[in-house]
C-alpha cells in the first residue's frame, strides 16, 4: 500500500493551496481528486476581488472588470453603486483552479486525478484511504490528512466532523442578450423571489452573461425559482432578450464548523463551510487559512509524538474566521425574516448620495460586513425600520 506523509483530498483552490505550501516546506504531499480536471464541472459564479486574484498567484482569463453594481428589490426599487476602481474580476474558474494545481505540482506535490475517496480508516499511525480510480479500488496510507473535498466532503462525513449549519443551492445559466452594463453586477434580492439568498447577472464580455440564483435549502429546486424570476416584471428590463447557452448548478455550505480539526486531520474551504454567508464566496477565506493549516502540519511533524495535533490551526480559525462568519450568519437571519413591505423605505434611505458614494468607494466583496457601521452613520434612519441589529456586524 502506498504511504505518504500528507494526503490532500480535493484539487480545488483549497487543496491546491495547502499542498503548495506543504511542498514548499519539503513535506511529502499527494493530492487526490475525483474529477479528471480540477474546476470542472463549474459550480460557482467566478467573481473575486483583484486583491484575492493577485494574492493567489494564479493565472486565469479575466472576462470582465467590475466597477459597479445594482441591487433590485421585489418591488422594482433599485440602488446603483459605482467606483472609480475595479472592485471585482470575473474569471474562468476552471483555468484558475488548474493554475493553482500546477503551482502545487511545480512545488513538489504529486497529483492523482480521477481518484474518488470511498472510505477512511483511522488508527494511531494515521489514516487508510480506500479509493476508486479508472483501474478499480486502491488503498493509500498517510500520517496527516487534509479534507478539501468540497460541499459534500467525504472526509468530513467519514470522520464525524460537525455538519454545516446551512446549504445554499444554486443554479446558473450562461447566455447572451442581458441588458446590463458591461462592468456592473446586477443583484435581485427578496425572499419572495430568491428565498434565503439572492440572484445575480454577471457580465463576461462579448455580450455573454452569467445569470444565476441561490436559494436556501428546503424551499424547492432553484431552477423553479430561476424560471419564476425570469418571468417576473422586475427582471424584464434586464433579461427580456436573454438566450441561454449552457447551465450549471452547485451547493454552498455556510456557517463555519465549530471544529475543523480532529487529530491529524484538518478541514478547509467548503469542507469546513468557510464560505461567506453574505455572498457565498470562498476563495478569500481559503487564501488566509491555507498557509496556516500547512504550518500547523509542519510544526506537528516536528513535534514530540504526544503533541502532534493541529490545534493551532483550530485556534486560528476561531480567532480570524469564525467571528466574521458568525456575523454573516446573523445578517442572514435578519434578512430572511425582514418584511418586504419595508424594502421601499429602506431603499429610499440607502439611496442618498452620501451612502451610495461611501459604498462605491469603500465596498469590498471580500469583507462586505465592514460597511455596516459606515452605512448606519450615513443613514441613521435605518434604525427606525427595525434593522438596527445590522450596526453590530462590522469588523473583522
Amino acid at each position: 500500500m502506498e504511504k505518504r506523509k500528507v494526503i490532500v483530498v480535493g484539487a480545488g483552490p483549497a487543496g491546491s493551496l495547502v499542498a503548495r505550501y506543504l511542498s514548499k516546506r519539503g513535506i511529502d504531499t499527494l493530492i487526490i481528486e475525483e474529477h479528471p480536471v480540477p474546476g470542472l464541472p463549474i459550480q460557482c459564479a467566478g467573481l473575486i476581488s483583484p486583491e484575492t486574484y493577485e494574492k493567489s498567484g494564479a493565472l486565469s482569463q479575466i472576462y470582465a472588470s467590475i466597477k459597479g453594481g445594482r441591487v433590485v428589490s421585489p418591488s422594482g426599487h433599485s440602488l446603483h453603486f459605482r467606483s472609480a476602481e475595479t472592485k471585482g474580476l470575473v474569471i474562468d474558474r476552471s483555468e484558475f483552479d488548474s493554475s493553482l494545481l500546477k503551482m502545487a505540482v511545480d512545488a513538489g506535490s504529486d497529483f492523482y486525478p480521477s481518484t474518488r475517496l470511498v472510505d477512511i480508516g483511522e488508527d494511531d499511525e494515521g489514516y487508510t484511504l480506500i479509493c476508486e480510480n479508472l483501474h478499480g479500488s486502491m488503498g493509500l496510507r498517510c500520517e496527516y490528512l487534509v479534507g478539501a473535498d468540497g460541499p459534500g466532503s467525504t472526509v468530513r462525513t467519514k470522520l464525524d466532523f460537525p455538519k454545516p449549519r446551512e446549504f445554499i443551492i444554486g443554479y446558473q445559466e450562461v447566455g447572451s442578450g442581458a441588458l446590463v452594463c458591461s462592468d456592473e453586477v446586477t443583484v435581485f434580492m427578496g425572499n419572495s423571489i430568491t428565498p434565503g439568498f439572492f440572484s445575480w447577472i454577471i457580465p463576461l464580455g462579448n455580450d455573454k452573461y452569467r445569470f444565476g440564483i441561490g436559494v436556501a435549502e428546503g424551499v424547492g429546486a432553484p431552477y423553479k425559482w430561476y424560471k419564476k424570476l425570469l418571468g417576473n416584471p422586475i427582471a424584464a428590463p434586464f433579461l427580456s432578450d436573454f438566450k441561454t447557452e449552457k447551465s450549471n448548478a452547485g451547493r454552498i455550505p455556510i456557517g463555519i464548523l465549530n471544529r475543523c480539526v480532529k487529530g491529524k486531520c484538518g478541514l478547509i474551504g467548503d469542507s469546513a463551510a468557510m464560505g461567506k454567508p453574505i455572498s457565498g464566496g470562498g476563495i478569500y477565506p481559503i487564501l488566509r487559512a491555507a498557509p496556516v493549516l500547512a504550518k500547523a502540519i509542519s510544526v506537528s511533524i516536528e513535534s514530540p509524538p504526544d503533541q502532534q495535533d493541529l490545534i493551532e490551526y483550530q485556534k486560528w480559525v476561531g480567532r480570524h474566521l469564525a467571528g466574521q462568519n458568525h456575523r454573516g450568519m446573523f445578517a442572514r437571519k435578519i434578512y430572511k425574516k425582514y418584511p418586504e413591505k419595508n424594502y421601499g423605505k429602506v431603499f429610499e434611505i440607502l439611496g442618498n448620495e452620501r451612502v451610495l458614494k461611501y459604498v462605491g468607494k469603500k465596498g469590498n466583496i471580500d469583507r462586505p460586513l465592514d460597511l455596516a457601521a459606515g452605512v448606519f452613520f450615513r443613514a441613521p434612519k435605518l434604525a427606525t425600520l427595525g434593522i438596527s441589529g445590522f450596526s453590530s456586524l462590522f469588523g473583522n
